[in-house]
């Protein structure tokens, strides 16, 4: 996306064990480059870094029946409006409780606010393994620019 190769507001398949849906905790609103921002992201917490850089729209969370994170998100699409305060990334969404449990283990409790005055609506699907065939298509549609991330240290192995 930085480079221009992908436009703006894609959409990421991510394929593996863990979400890495969290935020990160620091953002240097004075670089606005793609590489300074993702220096502050771990492994666990780049996808909505991306969205906050409005690389991505859409991000596809495709689980495997192992991982178990996200059941009560399977084939559910969250809208979560991610901004900031006081410099630092926040979230805010709307969720059922049982959402609201999933969701509430990829964020600290603090990044998790009521609303946020200026923020970018980022799609959050999750998808099981077994149904990504016949949902990804839906859910991706063929208009968007397609980023597919596959964890292959997850997917090399049967025992996890």
């Amino acid at each position: 996306v930085a480079e221009g190769k992908v436009r703006k507001r894609a959409t990421l398949v991510h394929l593996d064990s863990h979400h890495d849906a969290g935020l990160p905790s620091n953002w240097n609103h004075e670089d606005n480059e793609h590489d300074t921002q993702l220096a502050h992201t771990h492994i666990n917490n780049f996808l909505f870094a991306l969205g906050l850089l409005e690389a991505v729209e859409h991000v596809i969370f495709v689980e495997p029946p192992w991982s178990r994170q996200c059941v009560s998100l399977h084939n559910r699409t969250k809208a979560l409006r991610l901004g900031f305060i006081e410099g630092a990334p926040r979230v805010s969404y709307d969720a059922t409780p049982a959402e609201q449990r999933a969701l509430g283990g990829f964020f600290d409790d603090h990044q998790v606010v009521d609303d946020l005055a200026e923020s970018v609506t980022v799609r959050f699907s999750v998808v099981a393994l077994s149904d990504a065939p016949s949902m990804i298509s839906k859910l991706v549609g063929d208009k968007a620019d397609v980023i597919l991330d596959v964890d292959l240290d997850a997917y090399g192995t049967t025992s996890p």
